[in-house]
């Protein structure tokens, strides 16, 4: 089996780079109430009221949501490379395969694979994510042009209304989504370092072998498990 575990870390620093800002804008949104109506005693000008929710999700809940599955998508890709004994993989944005291929490399990690099926499955139970994927009968795996346009390559209109305007329930899913993410990027350094002993010996081993052989240290990206 070959383990390439540089070209993983790379892929889980970068995806943990995209999880940290969803975990602090949605801290934000949550921290503001998620409003979208303002009452006040006095005239609210379009300046007060543009303040007052900046962070509620009919301004943000599109990037950030895909700030979110880019995350989600580069950690899976990590892990799935992680045991790739191709060099040169060819990778797409089918986040759903990413984690049909985790699953089954990794069958064991079910609180993992818990959280992460709760946003990327097929058909998603969460709100507002299952009213937007039905409503405009797609999958995640169309996130990464359903959350950045507001029309497909034929002009189908995404719905991105159903993701807009949710008010306090909207709190409580990105309060669950904090949450998640927290717990995930905890499960992904716990396991990401299991396989750090195996760098290791694997490092000592090529150590050894080139002192042996009076030869500059070769260089290579790959390992035996």
């Amino acid at each position: 089996m070959c383990i390439d575990y540089k070209r993983s870390l790379a892929f889980w620093t970068t995806s943990f780079y995209y999880l940290k800002l969803v975990e602090a804008v949605t801290d934000q949104m949550v921290g503001q109430g998620n409003q979208h109506v303002i009452i006040g005693d006095s005239a609210i000008s379009p300046e007060d009221y543009e303040e007052q929710t900046k962070w509620s999700d009919h301004n943000i809940s599109l990037p950030l949501l895909y700030n979110f599955y880019h995350g989600v998508e580069l950690l899976l890709k990590g892990f799935v490379l992680l045991k790739n004994t191709n060099q040169n993989p060819k990778l797409n944005h089918k986040i759903e395969q990413l984690l049909g291929d985790f699953k089954s490399q990794f069958s064991k990690e079910a609180e993992q694979i818990a959280i992460l099926e709760k946003y990327v499955s097929s058909n998603p139970k969460i709100e507002p994510l299952k009213s937007f994927f039905d409503s405009t009968k797609i999958t995640p795996n169309m996130f990464y042009q359903a959350l950045r346009y507001p029309y497909d390559v034929k002009f189908n209109e995404f719905r991105h209304i159903d993701l807009k305007y949710r008010g306090f329930d909207g709190v409580q899913f990105y309060r669950e989504l904090i949450n998640d993410i927290k717990r995930l990027r905890q499960l992904s350094v716990a396991l990401g370092r299991s396989f750090e002993p195996k760098v290791a010996n694997w490092l000592k081993r090529d150590w050894l072998s080139a002192v042996l052989k009076s030869s500059p240290l070769a260089k290579t990206s790959c390992m035996n498990k």
